[in-house]
């Protein structure tokens, strides 16, 4: 996942695009990896680190795309929003400007933790970088702009930090469903742990140069062939609506379609061919499903999706009560007592009442609840 997120910034914003509507989808890779504290997150972070070094030192001075052939990378330091786009900001030949960042946040808690403190724009500064948009600061004494950002970041934090620091609005205002969540583990420790020989480093750094050379060299645009055209169909409707409604584990995987797309094209690129084909999707959507798994393990939405799913089928029982009431009463609507000694004992008010809102709070509601005089209610049935 780091791998990738650098090889999305490295590769210039402009150079390999998609149709979107009147607009484009560019490739902006944020991941937050979820790990333990000594499984391996730093690890991980060393073993990218000595081949993006490698591949630097085999890449030389080449500036095929006018800057280095890979991003800037920083580690840490995401402080706060005003901070970060002045980092950004254009310089009087903005033309001129390298605009490409990857940001390793390996207290990836603290930037949380920032994003919810009160008057913080870190999380509005984040979330403008993942869309590309232009950031701006109108303050008198240092006003600047900072255009077309091209910035990723690769988050690390404890699955319990991550659950604690989350907060309601960081999922309800779009932060973190901007981020892919990937659970990790580590793996059982060994004494001496197998050393990747030099050789390896430099054949593995020489197939990633060649991948940047040829994506900064050629200017067409990315293409989904027809095979793609139809597995997107085929999945799009189940990649928007992954998770029971309202539940955090919707609001985790919005993007799901989106980050579908820029998977695939990143493994188009990876490929060095334009034509986005249905392996590339399929391979994108194995990493969905991780980051889908990673979500509900991570907030035991296993037990959500059960309860949900339990509350629904609770609702048809209730309703097809009152369908049989009404039947037989040859009406539309009945009241709530021969519904209690209908369903029996089994069913308290409490289950009722919960059952007869989920009916009304359906797309299509099933029913009404209207109350009259001494709080008598009347169930009308609409279907």
């Amino acid at each position: 996942m780091t791998l990738m997120s650098i090889l999305s910034i490295s590769i210039p914003r402009d150079r390999k695009v998609t149709p979107f509507g009147a607009g484009v989808t560019e490739h902006r890779l944020n991941v937050v990896m979820l790990a333990r504290t000594g499984e391996g997150k730093g690890l991980s972070d060393d073993q990218v680190s000595a081949l993006i070094d490698t591949a630097n030192k085999l890449a030389g001075e080449n500036d095929s795309c006018g800057f280095p052939l890979y991003a800037p990378i920083t580690s840490g330091g995401l402080a706060s929003g005003e901070g970060l786009s002045n980092h950004l900001r254009d310089t009087n030949t903005p033309e001129g400007d390298d605009k490409r960042l990857v940001m390793i946040e390996a207290e990836f808690q603290s930037v949380l933790s920032k994003c919810n403190a009160k008057d913080s724009i870190l999380s509005a500064t984040i979330r403008k970088l993942f869309d590309g948009k232009t950031l701006t600061s109108m303050t008198k004494s240092d006003p600047y702009t900072c255009t077309n950002p091209h910035v990723a970041i690769v988050g690390h934090i404890t699955p319990r930090e991550f659950s604690k620091e989350l907060s309601n609005s960081s999922v309800t205002n779009g932060f973190a469903n901007r981020f892919p969540i990937y659970r990790l583990f580590g793996k059982e420790g060994e004494a001496f742990p197998h050393t990747t020989k030099q050789v390896v480093l430099d054949e593995l750094a020489e197939q990633l140069n060649d991948i940047l050379y040829w994506a900064n060299s050629d200017n067409e645009q990315l293409e989904f062939t027809e095979s793609y055209k139809e597995r997107y169909k085929a999945v799009y409707k189940t990649l928007r609506s992954l998770g029971p409604n309202d539940s955090v584990e919707q609001s985790l995987m919005t993007r799901a379609s989106h980050y579908a797309t820029m998977y695939a094209m990143m493994f188009a690129i990876c490929d060095k061919t334009n034509q986005v084909n249905e392996n590339h999707l399929n391979a994108a959507l194995a990493w969905i499903e991780y980051w889908h798994s990673s979500v509900r393990y991570t907030f035991n939405t296993e037990r959500e999706a059960h309860v949900a799913e339990r509350k629904e089928q609770m609702a048809d029982i209730v309703l097809a009560a009152i369908k049989t009431l009404c039947e037989q009463g040859k009406s539309n609507q009945i009241t709530r007592t021969p519904l209690k000694n209908y369903l029996g004992r089994a069913w308290n008010s409490k289950l009722i009442s919960e059952s007869l809102i989920t009916l009304q709070e359906r797309p299509i509601p099933a029913i009404k609840v209207t109350r009259g005089q001494h709080n008598k209610h009347t169930i009308i049935l609409l279907e």
